[in-house]
């Protein structure tokens, strides 16, 4: 209070000045009806702009909620697109029921931590097996795929990040229908390599890379990058592909992942398989 009190005596003048200033202003706008519209006008003008910066920044603390909501609607979406179904060839057609039975299901996860720089990276997410999560399952964004869930919390889990020398995923060149293997050679994190596509086929710069019927760990068409370049090694038969990644993975907020409903039985087989041949 002294401070308040010591600060109006040195500063007198003028705070009598903007008193007096306030009441011509005041008793103007009274006694001049174009004037008091004008002061009206202004008192709105500040007024909406006020309430407009306070509604920006309740949006902004509500953002993430939001950001939450589309997240979840977006795995529900991806849930019922045709690509996370199967047909079922055995379906009788005295069943009214559809020959596509569910095959994927998604769930979305936020990234809480993430490298891109490391040679082997990794994201953390914030959902675990508490909500169903399981390893080796495949996570992707909304523009790609990202990685495979290495291990699981009940609340969180681990990633193999797609810039990982231990990522491997088989992918098709889209126009060519052929098959072959995407890995990261850990020089730029935002391309990939493919590997074992024969000399014979006509690669070129912009073909699409997707994924491939053959992983259970993403449905197939799921778009992977295209051709940036390509080249013959000397002496070999196959190119070696540089793939341009669709997901930014310095940029990840959101995830899915992907769960096949047919995985474990899929495993099972295959197992059996090798061991008989062994």
């Amino acid at each position: 209070m002294r401070r308040f009190l010591a600060f109006l005596i040195k500063r007198h003048i003028v705070v009598l000045f903007l008193i007096l200033q306030s009441l011509a202003l005041y008793l103007s706008a009274q006694q001049n009806a174009f004037q008091k519209a004008g002061y009206i006008s202004s008192s709105n003008y500040w007024i909406g702009t006020y309430y407009k910066f306070l509604n920006d920044a309740v949006s902004f603390v509500r953002l993430s909620t939001i950001n939450d909501s589309l997240s979840a609607e977006n795995a529900r979406l991806k849930t019922l697109l045709v690509t996370s179904l199967r047909y079922d060839s055995t379906t009788k057609t005295s069943v009214i029921d559809t020959a596509l039975q569910q095959q994927f299901t998604y769930t979305w996860a936020k990234v809480v931590n993430s490298t891109a720089h490391l040679s082997a990276n990794y994201l953390i997410i914030d959902k675990g097996s508490n909500q169903g999560i399981k390893p080796r399952s495949g996570v992707m964004t909304s523009n790609g795929i990202a990685g495979i869930v290495h291990q699981v919390s009940p609340h969180f889990s681990s990633v193999i990040s797609v810039l990982n020398p231990k990522f491997r995923l088989s992918c098709i060149i889209e126009p060519l229908n052929y098959t072959g293997v995407i890995f990261w050679d850990g020089s730029d994190y935002q391309t990939g390599t493919l590997n074992d596509i024969p000399r014979h086929l006509p690669v070129k710069k912009g073909m699409k890379i997707v994924t491939s019927p053959y992983s259970n760990l993403f449905p197939s068409g799921i778009p992977v990058g295209y051709i940036s370049d390509f080249e013959l090694p000397s002496g070999s038969n196959t190119y070696k592909i540089t793939v341009k990644l669709n997901s930014d993975m310095r940029k990840l907020d959101y995830v899915y992942v992907v769960d096949d409903l047919l995985k474990e039985e899929r495993n099972v087989l295959e197992k059996q398989i090798t061991e008989d041949v062994q």
